[in-house]
């Protein structure tokens, strides 16, 4: 992590507290059993870009990833409406994690998109160099209590190996369209994260540079039509 933050970065306000990446309530359902974390940060492309561009990091932190603090957040925000988040998604999340059966119905679908993107933006400030998700996207999730509608949110069981260590891996990556594209800095526009927490896996998606692009070839189109 380049700096510590001084401020809320949902709400702006000063007086930050320590908040896990992980709720808590994960802990009286999966043990933790890991005792380092692996997190990996750098480079993906199809070309040799021209713009300036990070090198791979590789960081083993201490301490299982169901424990890990970051001092980002505000009391007011982690006991007020990212607790109701998490409460909200309990009863879903309790048994997709545990593999049984349910029902998710629009309201459940709503509230667990809203748990993984409040835990993906946690869990993109462990590296701030590939930090992605724009304060608008953060005020979103906050005021509405929702994941912003551009995210791409996908769930499916998990079957594989140590599914009680609470596995997270978020990359943050730069896309630009063409070798020559030099807009803007080397700033990571778009981010891919999958979390594993017991018979539950989850891949998160957004990126402020994928929609600009959709949103230009649908003004094109529209000027071609008229």
């Amino acid at each position: 992590m380049s700096k510590l933050t001084t401020k809320c970065v949902f709400c702006g306000s000063t007086g930050v507290t320590k908040s896990h990446i992980w709720p808590d309530w994960l802990s009286k359902i999966l043990p933790r059993v890991g005792t380092h974390s692996l997190q990996v940060a750098g480079e993906v492309h199809t070309f040799e870009p021209k713009t300036k561009r990070s090198s791979i990091k590789r960081k083993m932190r201490q301490g299982h990833t169901g424990v890990q603090k970051h001092r980002n957040t505000c009391g007011d925000c982690n006991g007020g409406w990212m607790s109701q988040i998490e409460q909200r998604a309990i009863v879903s999340a309790t048994s997709l994690i545990q593999g049984r059966p349910c029902v998710l119905d629009s309201k459940a679908q709503k509230a667990l998109a809203a748990l993984f993107c409040l835990i993906t933006i946690r869990a993109e400030f462990s590296e701030l160099s590939t930090l992605v998700v724009p304060t608008s996207d953060r005020t979103w999730l906050k005021d509405h209590l929702e994941a912003p509608a551009l995210w791409q949110i996908w769930i499916n069981r998990y079957t594989g190996s140590e599914p009680e260590s609470h596995w997270c891996r978020h990359y943050g990556l730069r896309l630009q369209s063409s070798p020559d594209d030099q807009i803007g800095s080397s700033e990571c526009n778009t981010q891919t994260t999958t979390l594993v927490l017991g018979q539950l896996c989850v891949h998160a998606f957004s990126s402020t540079f994928f929609y600009r692009i959709q949103r230009l070839s649908r003004t094109n189109v529209q000027n071609l039509a008229a």
